[in-house]
């Protein structure tokens, strides 16, 4: 997970690690969705990495559900989260 900074706010991206682990994937998963056309994952423009702001890992978790490949119960958490800090205390506690 990294962060960036503005001078009104901080915000933090997620690595696609970090977004497959709280979907309960893996990355390898989230690849494959993309190579199959299934997602678009949101790459950083100056190095090409995927980063996840918590609106994508929403997203991708909106996906997920759609094609049956997370629980109902998993999906609310996510989309209930409103911050990315609600979304990394998740993390932690799946772990």
């Amino acid at each position: 997970m990294t962060k960036t900074t503005t001078a009104r706010e901080w915000k933090f991206y997620f690595t696609i690690t970090d977004a497959a682990r709280f979907l309960g994937k893996s990355p390898v998963t989230l690849r494959q969705w993309e190579r199959k056309g299934i997602v678009v994952l949101p790459r950083n423009p100056e190095g090409g990495d995927r980063r996840f702001d918590i609106q994508d890992v929403r997203d991708l978790a909106s996906v997920a559900y759609a094609i049956k490949r997370i629980t109902a119960e998993r999906y609310l958490r996510i989309i209930m989260s409103t911050t990315s800090l609600d979304v990394i205390e998740e993390m932690n506690s799946c772990e």
